[in-house]
């Protein structure tokens, strides 16, 4: 009995797989998901120490990318992309799917490093991190990695995330209090 629990396990596995989810390497882009495909829309990660992903064109070259040494991660894949890459990331999964989880922020306002889109995960307002001194932010229109979807950015500890942004992102500030 304990063999075919095990043997069930695998399947589902593989059904993740199939699902949307992605992990390490360069993944095809196209428009029919399929094991270790990836289809153009909003991708979610965990993150993790070092973890970085790349858009590229169909020669491997970087269209767009992203590093980040702590958080949760989001990926914007384009229906013009041939290939996303990723490593160091926890598992991908794409947003608002079965397997999606949304970091929401305590209800002391709080939420540590990362990238969180605005409205589902954060709320509008103005934050305050705990370690100012080595603090970098950014406001963005979106989670392509376009220079282009950056809205605004700093290197202080005080932030106000505005109606109309869709991300937003820090390393090295700690933990951000929402304080108006």
């Amino acid at each position: 009995m304990r063999r075919m629990w095990t043997v069930a396990g695998v399947v589902a596995l593989a059904g993740v797989a199939l699902a949307g989810c992605l992990g390490e390497g360069d993944h095809l882009v196209g428009s029919t998901l399929a094991n270790g495909n990836a289809v153009p829309g909003l991708w979610h990660s965990a993150g993790g120490d070092g973890c970085y992903w790349a858009r590229r064109d169909p020669f491997g070259n970087i269209i767009a990318n992203s590093f980040s040494i702590a958080g949760p991660q989001y990926a914007e894949v384009k229906p013009t992309d041939a290939y996303f890459s990723t490593s160091g990331c926890a598992v991908w999964v794409q947003v608002d799917q079965a397997f999606d989880t949304k970091h929401v922020i305590t209800t002391f306002g709080q939420f540590a490093d990362g990238q969180y889109r605005v409205g589902p995960e954060v709320p509008t307002g103005t934050y305050f991190a705990t370690t100012p001194l080595s603090c970098y932010w950014e406001r963005t229109r979106d989670f392509s990695g376009d220079f282009s979807a950056l809205i605004d950015n700093g290197l202080n500890g005080a932030a106000t995330i505005l109606p109309g942004d869709v991300g937003f992102s820090s390393s090295g500030c700690g933990i951000w209090t929402k304080v108006g």
